[in-house]
């Protein structure tokens, strides 16, 4: 190439576009479909223009020989042959640049190409192959009518292997060794029949069955039903091993003890029962029917009013909202008589 010094006016303004063109190479730039037409027609325009006619095309490459010589023959003039020449500095120079302007108006498309792909999301139709997974619901927030108790809305939900959650997180987290990384303050159940008047949350138990959620809603004290977008009164988690003595509940994998609580024939009703061993993050169980791993079958009545009228005592287990004292507490209750862990069952 030669020094910029010794280039022609119109072999400098060739060098300047070659060099920009290099740097557009470096560094894309994306350029929109009305700022492509206009590079693309000046580029045109400069390959494709033809000589002042008193120059005529001896001057001309081959290339633009027969390019001028086509365009004469669409206008109904005879074409001229084009008389082979060696070639020259200026032909090399012209299919480096067409080479070059090809390279950008390419890699402008791919960028256009990318920037659809990146910021519009994906078309409705594409969405409608993708098979629709099975909703879980983990929990919800139940309203009841204004005259309803706790004990009876308990009773409610309980009967159909639902359970009543506390009104605010209790949830613990452990890391790998095992010891306690994140935790609440544990708090009771009941407590958030108080601050939600005549509602409570609640939350399917292995005992539920697949129907539960149509089932409570058909429940006479039930006035609402809300599955999405409620809040728990969440105090802020904390982090690491709890003081000593600080109640937290249990993380999951520390849940599900199955256990037998038996109560005195003197002690309160069914109802004040199940009260009492709720407001322990307790729920009730039936362990052979849970480890089958199968779900409840429609209409499976969880309640065990019957069981208790006759023997007085309760099957349960603990969950994820029980207290880390369950059994100091559970010992504590007034009426209770004993407790059982099962560690083995016959069913």
């Amino acid at each position: 190439m030669k020094p910029l010094d010794d280039l022609t006016s119109e072999e400098q303004q060739n060098e300047e576009l070659i060099i920009g063109l290099r740097r557009a190479l470096n560094k894309p730039v994306l350029l929109s479909a009305e700022e492509q037409a206009k590079h693309l027609a000046r580029v045109r325009e400069r390959l494709l223009a033809n000589e002042p006619a008193t120059m005529g095309s001896r001057d001309l490459p081959p290339r633009l020989q027969i390019i001028a010589a086509r365009e004469r023959y669409n206008d109904a003039f005879l074409p001229q042959e084009a008389v082979p020449a060696a070639p020259r500095r200026r032909s090399r120079f012209l299919q480096a640049f067409n080479m070059l302007a090809a390279v950008v108006v390419v890699c402008a498309l791919i960028g256009s190409m990318l920037l659809i792909f990146v910021y519009h999301p994906a078309s409705n139709h594409l969405a409608a192959y993708t098979p629709t997974a099975k909703v879980q619901i983990a929990s919800a927030l139940v309203s009841f009518a204004p005259a309803t108790s706790y004990t009876q809305a308990l009773r409610t939900v309980t009967d159909i292997g639902l359970r009543p959650l506390p009104p605010s997180c209790t949830a613990t987290m452990l890391n790998p060794n095992g010891k306690i990384e994140i935790w609440y303050a544990w708090e009771p159940p009941a407590k958030g029949f108080s601050i939600t008047p005549a509602g409570m949350y609640i939350a399917p138990t292995p005992l539920a069955s697949s129907d539960w959620l149509t089932r409570l809603r058909a429940l006479p004290d039930v006035v609402t039903i809300q599955t999405t977008t409620f809040v728990f009164l969440c105090s802020l988690a904390q982090n690491g091993t709890p003081p000593p003595g600080t109640v937290v509940a249990l993380a999951p994998q520390q849940a599900g003890t199955y256990l037998t609580v038996a109560f005195s024939l003197r002690a309160d009703s069914y109802d004040q029962a199940l009260q009492a061993i709720s407001n322990l993050g307790l729920r009730l169980a039936d362990p052979c029917l849970e480890r089958i791993g199968k779900q409840s079958p429609p209409g499976y009545f969880a309640g065990q009013e019957q069981k208790y009228t006759v023997t007085h005592t309760l099957v349960l287990a603990t969950t994820s909202n029980s207290p880390n004292n369950w059994q100091q507490q559970l010992t504590s209750l007034t009426g209770m008589i004993s407790f059982q862990i099962l560690t083995f069952l016959t069913c």
